[in-house]
Formats: structure tokens, sequence, C-alpha cells
């Protein structure tokens, strides 16, 4: 017991020790307290949100903002999707949400085609023998139409799936977030990144082979808003979130119409089952030895119609008495 308590002061006061002694900054250590944080991390990022950082899906009757869907489902297109797939996600589920669906059509058409090896990845076989436009009935494939065909053009590296991504990782959409714009640190001394990779201290390993994806300006918003990296990298990460949770508040609603009409109708069936019972336990039933020479009718069948007439349980009166 006294080490457990003796231990970490030790350690606390040689680092403070330490500390005193060099007066110098450490530049080999990072601290990472805000990873899978919902609020993200802090500093640059935070001009995505000035107020306060959240999502909509934290509040129960929280609804996504069909404007964020919008631009994120654009920076989608313009810079994920050109590696990365939804291979569990259809364009059509945005129709009512974000885009209607003569409008979601046109757009889904300028994407890249639908090969005959992406329904090999999904491992469905479809009489498809050449390119073609996509419709908003497809999945969401990427350019690529094989796994050897992603690697070979990424360096050996397969662009992971983000179906689930948005729900997948801790921190939900937050990882996502701290992804995109975790590129603008420096690495530590001590950590060397190789030729070809990129520092993100967000990542698993904090060696991440994608490059940075999002860069201030790099596209228009057809509503207006600046594109900088953190409003970009925001918009995509909620609309991951979106497409992985396939939740809206149609749902929630739909849950609270459910609730309510137990809520208001459980008063009423308690009270009419406890009318019911005490009916039922308080009738008194007598039983006369009547014999009039026709057994048929005699003891326990005149007894036995009785019951029947009632309409109570169908259980034969002998059920009913211990004795003979």
């Amino acid at each position: 017991m006294v080490s457990l308590i003796t231990t970490p002061t030790l350690l606390w006061a040689s680092g403070v020790y330490l500390l005193w002694q060099n007066k110098k900054s450490c530049e080999c250590f990072i601290y990472r307290d805000d990873i899978g944080q919902r609020q993200g991390i802090k500093g640059y990022e935070e001009q995505a949100m000035i107020n306060k950082f959240h999502w909509p899906h934290e509040r129960y009757f929280g609804s996504y903002s069909a404007l964020v869907l919008r631009r994120g489902f654009k920076v989608f297109t313009r810079s994920c999707n050109t590696c990365h797939a939804m291979t569990q996600n259809k364009y059509d589920f945005l129709i009512k949400k974000a885009f209607r669906q003569g409008e979601l059509g046109e757009i889904v058409k300028e994407l890249a085609p639908v090969n005959p090896g992406h329904w090999y990845i999904k491992g469905w076989f479809r009489h498809e023998w050449m390119d073609r436009p996509k419709r908003i009935s497809d999945y969401m494939f990427s350019p690529y139409i094989s796994p050897d065909h992603a690697r070979s053009a990424n360096g050996g590296l397969f662009p992971s799936d983000l179906s689930r991504i948005g729900i997948s990782k801790p921190g939900g959409p937050a990882y996502v977030y701290n992804i995109m714009t975790g590129y603008h640190y420096e690495p530590p001394f001590g950590i060397d990144v190789p030729e070809g990779k990129h520092f993100n201290p967000y990542f698993k390993h904090m060696i991440i082979g994608m490059p940075r994806p999002l860069y201030d300006g790099m596209m228009e918003y057809d509503d207006g808003t600046p594109a900088s990296t953190p409003q970009m990298a925001y918009d995509v990460a909620e609309f991951c979130h979106f497409m992985a949770a396939k939740d809206n508040l149609e749902y929630r609603i739909a849950w609270l119409k459910f609730f309510m009409m137990i809520v208001i109708s459980f008063p009423f069936c308690y009270f009419r089952f406890k009318i019911a019972k005490t009916a039922m336990l308080s009738m008194r039933v007598e039983l006369y030895n009547v014999s009039d020479g026709y057994r048929k009718y005699k003891y326990f069948n005149r007894f036995y119609k009785l019951k029947r007439s009632f309409g109570w349980m169908r259980q034969h009166p002998s059920n009913f008495f211990i004795g003979k």
C-alpha cells in the first residue's frame, strides 16, 4: 500500500526536479491526451467551431444539417473517394436528406465509372462486361477495380474502406477530423519519418502513408462557405458518421412515438387487468349435489357447462378441488 502511494509521488518529484535542472523544453515528447475525444484537438482546428465543438448526433433530437452533408459529400468525392471507397453504402441514401433525386443523379454520373471488377470486390457476379456511368443505386466504389490495382497505385498500401469509420474508431467522427487536420505537426526529436510517409500524431503509429488530403481553398462550396482545412474536415467527418450510423431524426421520432404510446396505454391496461383479476378472484361458485338420475348433467359436468358459458379457461372443474 505504501509503495502504491510513494511510487507516483517519487516519479512526479523526480520529473519536476529534472525539469527545473535542465530548464529546457522537452523536444522528444508529445502529449496526446485528446486522442479520440469528441471535442477534437485544440489549437488550429478550433476555427471550425468557434463557440463549441459539437456533433449533431450528441443530442437526441439533433438533426444533421443538409448543408453540412452536401459539403461533406463534395469533399468525399473530390478528395477521399479518389482512393477510398464506401462499399457498404449507396448514393441513394442521401436522397431527401441532402439532395434531390435528379440533382444527385447528375452529380453521380460525373464520378468514376463502375467496372465489373467492383462487383467482384462485393463478391457478386453481374452481367456487366464494360465500364458504365454510375447510378444512384450503386455503391460508393473507389476508382480501383481490385485490391492489387489499389496497392500498385499507392505504394503497396491498400486504402481502407470508409463505410464504418465514422463509428468504428474511438471518438467516431472526431477521429476523422483529427486525422484530416493533424498534418501540420512537426515530428518530434527521435521519430524518423521514412520517405514517402508522413507524420500525424493522431494515427495509430504516428506514421501514416496517406499524404495531406485537404488544403485551404482547394475547392469552392456552392453555398459560399470558406473552404478552409478545418471546415472541410468537419464536413467530411460528419458525412462519414452519417453514412456509417444510418441514423436520422425520423427514426428517433418514430421510437419516441412508440414509447409514448406504451406510456399512455400502460395505465389503462394495468387497471383493466386489475379489474378483471379482482372480478375473477372474488367470484363465488357453489356446487350442489343434484342427482336427477341422468349422468350427463350430474356433478362436475353441470359445473363445467356453467364455467364454459362464463368464458373462462376451459379446465375441468375437478382441477379446482383438492378432495375427492
